[in-house]
């Protein structure tokens, strides 16, 4: 038997009938009737729900008085959902719900700037699925002497290497008259791009070199072009 409901009405006939096949053939043809009754009233049923509704979104947009019918299902659904909703005012927060219609990962965020009479519509970049729509429904419901900037946010997590030219580069030690100790300077210096000038000068105190307790382990790598480059110990 095809039919899901035939298979029902069987099960309710005495046993000698479930067994004959011109009671399966009877309920069957019944049942797929039965089958195709239902599933139009559900359909119907679908078309008092925006959210479920298909061929009666035509219906909805002349109730309400809507031109533009253009688009798929989504995109009028959410159109429709925009007139039925009727703020009293439009706040940040209705402004959030209403972009939010448009972003596959709600993301929204409204910033105001009072002072500058206009809000900006942030959301993740590439979460945006209908941007003329999102226009659109702002235009319709914000304030008109307000602006509206929309900023599409990427998040990136990278390195940041700077260059650039360098016209003077000098590293200078200079050491004391008495007992003195510094930590061991072992960070690594490294220069990319052009320089006219650099140096690294050590200057020791007037005592001998065992009281001043200087140690330098330090890596110095200069990338470029270098008109002087010297490096100088006293």
């Amino acid at each position: 038997m095809k039919s899901k409901k035939g298979k029902e009405m069987l099960t309710f006939t005495d046993w000698y009938y479930q067994e004959s096949k011109i009671m399966q053939s009877i309920l069957d043809t019944q049942g797929i009737e039965i089958d195709a009754v239902r599933d139009k009233l559900k359909d119907i049923l679908n078309q008092f729900y925006v959210d479920t509704a298909t061929w009666g979104l035509d219906l909805w947009e002349k109730e309400l008085n809507i031109q533009d019918t253009s688009g798929d299902y989504a995109e009028r659904r959410n159109r429709i959902k925009l007139y039925l909703a009727k703020p009293v005012s439009v706040t940040p927060q209705f402004l959030c719900t209403l972009t939010n219609r448009y972003l596959n990962d709600k993301s929204a965020t409204i910033i105001e700037h009072i002072q500058d009479y206009c809000f900006d519509v942030c959301f993740n970049n590439g979460s945006l699925f209908d941007w003329a729509g999102l226009q659109k429904a702002i235009e319709i419901y914000k304030p008109a002497h307000l602006g509206v900037k929309y900023f599409a946010l990427q998040n990136v997590s990278s390195s940041i290497y700077v260059s650039g030219t360098v016209n003077n580069i000098e590293q200078i030690e200079i050491g004391v008259e008495e007992d003195y100790s510094i930590d061991p300077i072992t960070a690594p210096i490294v220069i990319y791009g052009i320089s006219n000038i650099a140096e690294q000068i050590e200057i020791g105190a007037d005592n001998v070199i065992e009281d001043t307790n200087i140690n330098v382990d330090t890596d110095n790598v200069i990338y470029g072009l270098f008109d002087v480059v010297d490096q100088i110990e006293i």
